[in-house]
Parts: structure tokens; sequence; C-alpha cells
């Protein structure tokens, strides 16, 4: 089975680098728009890691999450114009999240659901 993700990023050569990442997973359906309202139509967040590692530091361990809060809010940094839309397999969802992460790409908080 696979799973659909929009990630959202500030430039397109942002963009772009990540879409030449993907093939480090099964990703198909790849696509990179433009959308210059997305900000003001789509409550987006960046991703984090939850949980922590063996060290102790809270870094690099865990499974990757929306970034919250203790009031809910969400990091925004500036608009997110440009989108990368892609399928994954289950196998491959969460090195997607990782690749989304260490690329400061961020995701549509409603499609979240963990």
């Amino acid at each position: 089975m696979s799973k659909s993700l929009q990630a959202f990023f500030k430039t397109e050569s942002e963009a772009e680098s990540f879409k030449s990442q993907l093939h480090k997973v099964q990703a198909n359906d790849v696509r990179v728009d433009r959308l210059p309202e997305a900000d003001k139509t789509l409550f987006l967040t960046p991703l984090t890691y939850s949980g922590s590692s063996s060290t102790g530091t809270g870094m690099g361990g865990g499974m990757v999450a929306a970034f919250t809060s203790d009031t809910d809010a969400t990091v925004e940094d500036g608009p997110r114009e440009y989108i990368v839309e892609f399928t994954v397999t289950d196998e491959d969802f969460e090195e997607s999240l990782k690749l989304i992460m260490e690329n400061d790409g961020y995701l549509d908080k409603e499609t979240i659901t963990w």
C-alpha cells in the first residue's frame, strides 16, 4: 500500500534539491509545483524527532512527528510556496518524513495523524 505526501519548501531550489534525494526511498508520481497562496490556506508545521536517542540528547532518535509546543503553536519562518507531492510505500513512509525534516520541509498539519 502507498501513502501520499506533500512537502512544502521556501524556494524552488530547495524543492528540487529535495526531489533529487527521493531516490533514497521508493517515491512515485513526484511533482514539484508553486503554490503562492499556500501559506494563506494551509496550517504548515515543521517536523522533529519525538522520543530520545540512546545518548539521551533527543536528537536522531525516536520517530519523526509534527512539531508542537505546549500551546500547540507551529513555527513558521517565511512563506513556503513550493510543494513536492509524491507517494511512497508504507515501508518508506518514516524515511520519507526524515528526508523532509532534514531538508527543512514542512507538512500540512492536518495531514499528520499520529
